[in-house]
């Protein structure tokens, strides 16, 4: 029930009442994150004096899954871009430990205690634009920033095709509704690898279109090897309906389709391959004759 670090006072009743933590520990979408580790990486970048990593929730949603991580940094250097912290703390953390925004400020506010006074921290603006916009190169792109707003709830006029999913408030979470957005919009596959990896939304919308063109040539090449089938003719009934959609046969369907066309008097689907490594010297003669052996069983 309890965990290390978890503060609690017993009750004269005999039970125990449960306080909080006795550390900064925050859990992020179930896991347990230390907000000084991040601290410690961030003060090791160049130019950084102070600073500090906070949680806060995004207000319009369950706290379990719009928590993130915002931070603040104290530098004597006016030249630091978020985009280069933020890129530093890829390289070092985990994703689920990246900020979410960081922000320079001439200032950490503190209690009359000495710690920081986190709710004196200002707010920061996660829409709020860190670089120019770039407007979608197309229609396609169109339909992935709509994608975009709806699962992240920003504006569509305020999303731009160098604009990083993560930056606007993106995590594992909302990738999976990411995806699920596009294959119900697009008919396309996407994978959660796919989102980390392609981060910006152009390169994303690069790859989806690539996956689309894709399947369209699939489904040509399918509708003409249809046409090529002489032989294959459609029954009566069925022959005036017109074929809406082409899927490629999975693995299973394909496997399913060979064993078929390899029926006959001798089946070799499966053919087994075995690499042996010998130390010792090896009697090509020997070996043929072992080799032949089985045939000359089965003739007999």
């Amino acid at each position: 029930m309890y965990k290390t670090s978890d503060l609690a006072r017993w009750l004269l009743n005999g039970e125990v009442k449960y306080l909080g933590r006795n550390d900064f520990q925050v859990k992020l979408r179930g896991i347990r994150t230390e907000p000084g580790q991040v601290e410690s990486v961030l003060s090791s970048y160049p130019g950084v004096n102070t600073c500090v990593v906070v949680a806060k929730d995004l207000g319009d949603g369950d706290a379990a899954t719009s928590r993130h991580l915002e931070g603040y940094f104290i530098s004597e250097r006016s030249e630091i871009l978020e985009s280069d912290l933020l890129e530093y703390l890829e390289s070092k953390l985990p994703r689920y430990m990246i900020l979410m925004r960081i922000i320079q400020v001439r200032r950490i506010p503190v209690t009359v205690n000495g710690k920081v006074d986190l709710r004196a921290l200002p707010d920061i603006n996660l829409s709020q634009r860190t670089s120019v916009k770039i407007g979608a190169r197309n229609d396609f792109d169109t339909k992935i920033c709509k994608i975009w707003s709806d699962t992240l709830g920003i504006p569509l006029d305020d999303i731009g095709i160098t604009d990083n999913f993560f930056r606007f408030g993106g995590h594992s979470i909302t990738c999976i509704q990411l995806i699920g957005r596009i294959r119900q919009n697009l008919g396309l596959s996407v994978t959660v690898g796919d989102i980390f990896s392609r981060k910006t939304l152009g390169k994303l919308s690069d790859h989806l279109w690539e996956a689309r063109q894709g399947q369209l040539a699939g489904q040509v090449l399918i509708k003409r090897r249809q046409a090529e089938q002489q032989d294959f003719q459609l029954p009566a009934s069925e022959s005036n309906k017109e074929v809406d959609s082409f899927y490629l046969a999975n693995s299973l369907q394909q496997g399913l389709m060979y064993h078929y066309l390899k029926q006959g008097d001798f089946d070799n689907a499966y053919v087994i391959q075995s690499l042996y490594l010998y130390k010792t010297k090896i009697s090509p003669d020997h070996l043929r004759i072992a080799w032949d052996m089985p045939k000359r069983s089965t003739a007999v």
